[in-house]
């Protein structure tokens, strides 16, 4: 059994404090009732040898590494394969490579340049066997809450889980609809590769909003398809061999719900077509994958005849924090802006954006951040922290402003 009592210690001074105290008991309720296979699952993890990782990489890849004898790698190997299929990954264990279905920290690189996580309270909704909340956890989040109704996942987390000390991340074998309503706890929400699979996915996007703190920022990846604003694929029946797919709007639509559900600031970041090669079979996961979903004579379709998977990403920038970073870089010495820099820096954000004043500070801090290296310019490692992440949300804007 699963205690969650150091969650509940961890969000204890948070928003999230009432809902924590219900997390146990949700869960036993749900442990009760669940698949068939969690025995068998959870003797697999049990099963795992009981070994201590020397080197623990989880910002650049997840890898841990440490003593392990033969027998015990083979142990190890055989508890991880009670555990397949794996489709997220991959996972290095010492020198047991798990790979899995998808090459899921192709996604990440693609998505993380974009992010500050420093000390951030994250939601990741479907969050699959918990990778990319490793990631995120190696990004300098504070506190990673997934949560994905997929019991074999849970397990596979777990698995993960037997060779950290306590790390504040934690898989709850919930859906989003378990979770309360207006729960406006988290800084930052992700919901990577769900919003597809949602009949209504204008009420996905309400709902992860009031996931979110004010100021507080959204992640989305999902399948899209090229158009205007007016384009949305409804498949009349299976996409790519799926049943439950629902809606791929164009990145021009899917940017007018996120405004209509109320999001502002909003930034496709990333746009690209899954490869064979990202998403594939492995001996971690044997069964049909993408070149088996796509027409053989036309790897620009699927094998119903409509466009091959595109996905891309949309990220609401948090300027609430924005503002905070621009405070502490604009109070460190000889930092003002002067007026001519402000009044140049405004004239380019009202061509294309409403909050120009705002953008005006950022982009003078962004040019701070590229004239001085942050350990020059800052004192303290929380001072550098947030000019980092200022330029890195900015890479964005300047980017959009500029073209």
């Amino acid at each position: 059994m699963i205690d969650f009592t150091p969650l509940v210690h961890q969000l204890a001074r948070t928003p999230l404090k009432e809902w924590s105290r219900t997390i146990q008991p949700q869960f036993d309720e749900l442990y009760a009732i669940s698949h068939g296979d969690l025995p068998r699952w959870m003797a697999a993890v049990d099963a795992l040898p009981a070994l201590t990782s020397e080197t623990t990489e989880i910002n650049t890849e997840f890898r841990l590494d440490g003593p392990c004898s033969d027998a015990e790698r083979e142990q190890l190997r055989t508890a991880l394969q009670g555990l397949i299929p794996w489709r997220k990954g991959p996972f290095h264990l010492f020198d047991v490579h798990v790979d899995t279905e998808w090459r899921s920290d192709w996604k990440w690189d693609r998505v993380s340049p974009h992010l500050d996580l420093s000390d951030k309270r994250i939601l990741d909704v479907g969050c699959g066997n918990g990778y990319y909340m490793w990631r995120m956890l190696g990004a300098g989040a504070k506190t990673v809450v997934g949560v994905d109704p997929n019991w074999l996942f849970f397990c596979q987390f777990q698995a993960m889980r037997r060779f950290f000390d306590a790390p504040p991340v934690w898989h709850l074998p919930f859906t989003l609809e378990d979770l309360p309503a207006k729960l406006e706890g988290f800084d930052t929400v992700f919901s990577m590769g769900v919003l597809y699979h949602r009949r209504s996915p204008i009420d996905h996007l309400l709902e992860l909003k009031d996931c979110l703190i004010s100021g507080g920022e959204l992640v989305l990846e999902t399948l899209v398809i090229e158009g205007d604003c007016n384009q949305v694929l409804v498949p009349e029946g299976r996409y790519a061999k799926m049943r439950n797919v629902w809606f791929l709007p164009s990145v021009a639509a899917l940017e007018l719900w996120l405004r209509r559900a109320g999001f502002k600031d909003v930034n496709c970041v990333d746009v690209s077509h899954t490869s064979i090669e990202e998403q594939r079979s492995t001996e971690w996961m044997k069964y049909h994958s993408l070149e088996d979903f796509l027409d053989p004579e036309n790897p620009e379709k699927t094998v119903e005849g409509l466009p091959a998977p595109m996905r891309a990403v949309l990220h609401r920038i948090n300027f609430k924090y924005l503002r905070r970073a621009y405070c502490t870089v604009a109070a460190l010495p000889s930092m003002n802006p002067s007026r001519v820099q402000l009044r140049r820096y405004a004239i380019l954000g009202s061509a294309s954006h409403s909050n120009s004043a705002i953008l005006a500070k950022y982009l003078y801090c962004l040019q701070v951040y590229e004239m001085h290296t942050a350990r020059a310019v800052c004192n303290c490692r929380k001072q550098q922290g947030l000019i980092q992440s200022l330029a890195a949300a900015l890479m964005i804007k300047s980017t959009s402003l500029l073209s």
